[in-house]
């Protein structure tokens, strides 16, 4: 194991007393050889103890970023996310904590995680890697369930001014989302102001936004606004336009 792997894998055992102990106890973990076990054992086992509010910090600032998703699945089942190979692989990745929990709890909390995992990408733009025309950074789309809006904002009316006092004294009751064959394509665009937009966006808009997700070059994006319907000569003042409204970019 590399010394940057061996440090991430120090991150994860600072997080997990699980994992704590089954180093410590030699049993088989993927991507552990023994020298590698050999120089962590040789810490005092208490000493991974040390500070045992570490994950209710961390799950306090998840709570802060998805807290219609805590509502939804309940708060007392989301400490388990800190033992999960979600978890796990993106310490040693090198990824988002935010986006890793985002996919975790989809599956306590349903689509309304998938909304609120757009919002924090939104909230980590990266950069486009180029060239061509593309998505912008500070824009995502989202395909949801029909409902799933309303759902979200019965959440958050729930949760008020303050989401986490709200959500650990259990103030918070699971909203029901109907049953719906309908898909709904929610554009997530960041404002100049910080805001963050939740809007409704046509299929054609969707579909044409998606097809510069990851960047392709002008060419391809004319010909698909054409086959979404675009007249003839229409299509690179169409594609002017969203660059303008900052929901793609040229590089």
């Amino acid at each position: 194991m590399t010394p940057q792997a061996l440090q991430r894998f120090i991150v994860r055992m600072l997080f997990d007393p699980d994992l704590v102990d089954q180093v410590y106890d030699g049993a088989t973990v993927p991507t552990l050889d023994e020298h590698s076990r050999s120089l962590l054992i040789r810490a005092d086992r208490r000493a991974w103890k040390v500070d045992p509010y570490r994950r209710t910090r961390a799950l306090t600032a998840l709570l802060e970023e998805f807290p219609a998703s805590a509502a939804q699945a309940g708060v007392p089942r989301l400490d388990a996310f800190f033992s999960s190979d979600h978890f796990h692989t993106t310490c040693q990745e090198r990824g988002s904590m935010a986006l890793s929990f985002g996919q975790w709890i989809e599956a306590l909390a349903g689509p309304v995680a998938r909304l609120e995992s757009a919002l924090a990408r939104v909230r980590r733009p990266q950069p486009m890697t180029g060239p061509g025309v593309g998505l912008a950074p500070s824009a995502a789309l989202a395909s949801l369930p029909a409902g799933v809006l309303d759902q979200y904002q019965a959440l958050r009316a729930q949760l008020g001014e303050n989401p986490v006092h709200a959500l650990v004294e259990g103030r918070v009751r699971p909203v029901a989302l109907p049953k719906s064959e309908s898909i709904q394509r929610v554009l997530i665009s960041a404002q100049p102001n910080g805001d963050i937009a939740l809007t409704m966006a046509s299929d054609t808009l969707a579909e044409l936004l998606l097809a510069a997700d990851p960047a392709v070059d002008r060419q391809t994006l004319r010909a698909k606004a054409r086959d979404l319907g675009a007249d003839p000569g229409e299509e690179d003042e169409i594609i002017d336009d969203l660059i303008s409204d900052g929901l793609l970019v040229a590089i």
